[in-house]
């Protein structure tokens, strides 16, 4: 079976301060999948909504003092402890909704007229969070869902802040992931309060992995997603990207980019996740979210085939 010619979005790129986004795209049947299968599929990112300095980058800021963006506001304060009871006013309800403050460093390209190159010293397009192929087998059927966020669409918010605790469960997901954006407090420093919300860490970076039980937080592989059209492309190169998912005794082979090889094999017993109903089959399609960040993430393809080797190409 095929499904193609046209661009199905499941979320798009807005302004940064828009409310995060999640959709979700089901086969209109169950597929069969106790068995070997093999099935193929073309995504695209584009679009990435903003600019933005991942922590691990930022060496040049120190415990000591505040960062030399922040110290003309640092010094409208009488006493450190004053600035830090200040700080504390950027709550994690505004970060997540997207609300770039300097000390987060979300300080450019929040819009979507130049996605890439955004920033004159070299800082990055950011595009949160990503996409998942999912297989599962939820009593909640085509209405099962995940977190927005660093959930996509499908499983659990692991970030700190977060309280949502949707998941589907029952399911094995195939995540790609441009960047996922989980909050995390910074607990040090004179200038820091405990309580303030200044980093944002990326728990994710241009990956693919394996999960299941819409948990996201510990994969059954992973790894750094590179297109071998020529080998450096990532997940937000601009380009769609192909992916070829091969089920065969238990095996779980994902290929990119028509690559003779695949990314990784890894042995999978989708029964033993129960992510494949009694009757053998199991719920197929897509999910993808936004959070701190956004992006356009569309399906442009999509075959299944209820056998190995078969023409999922």
């Amino acid at each position: 079976m095929h499904t193609g010619q046209q661009r199905l979005r499941l979320v798009h790129s807005v302004a940064a301060q828009a409310p995060a986004q999640r959709g979700a795209l089901w086969y209109r049947e169950r597929l069969p999948t106790a068995g070997d299968f093999e099935l193929s599929f073309s995504l695209h990112f584009h679009r990435p909504s903003t600019c933005a300095l991942p922590a691990e980058w930022a060496a040049n800021r120190t415990d000591d003092a505040p960062p030399a963006e922040e110290a003309e506001t640092a010094a409208a304060w009488d006493t450190a402890a004053e600035w830090a009871a200040a700080a504390e006013e950027v709550s994690a309800a505004r970060l997540r909704s997207g609300e770039a403050e300097r000390v987060n460093r979300l300080t450019r390209g929040e819009g979507t007229a130049t996605p890439y190159g955004c920033g004159a010293d070299g800082d990055g397009a950011i595009g949160g969070e990503g996409l998942a192929l999912v297989l599962h087998d939820d009593p909640a059927a085509t209405d099962a869902a995940g977190c927005v966020g660093p959930g996509l669409g499908y499983a659990s918010d692991a970030s700190y802040y977060s309280r949502c605790h949707e998941r589907i469960r029952n399911s094995v997901a195939l995540q790609f992931v441009a960047h996922q954006n989980v909050t995390q407090p910074q607990l040090r420093g004179p200038f820091r309060s405990p309580n303030a919300t200044h980093i944002v860490e990326w728990s994710a970076f241009d990956t693919l992995g394996v999960y299941a039980g819409g948990d996201n937080t510990a994969p059954i592989t992973s790894r750094t997603f590179q297109s071998v059209l020529d080998g450096t492309g990532g997940l937000l190169d601009g380009a769609p990207h192909h992916v070829r998912v091969l089920y065969a005794g238990a095996l779980l082979s994902v290929f990119i980019d028509h690559d003779a090889l695949p990314a990784f094999a890894v042995p999978l017993d989708l029964a033993a996740h129960a992510a494949v109903g009694e009757d053998g089959h199991s719920w197929v399609g897509f999910t993808a979210s936004t959070g701190l960040a956004s992006m356009d993430a569309d399906v442009l393809s999509f075959t299944f085939c209820g056998t190995a080797l078969c023409t999922a190409q």
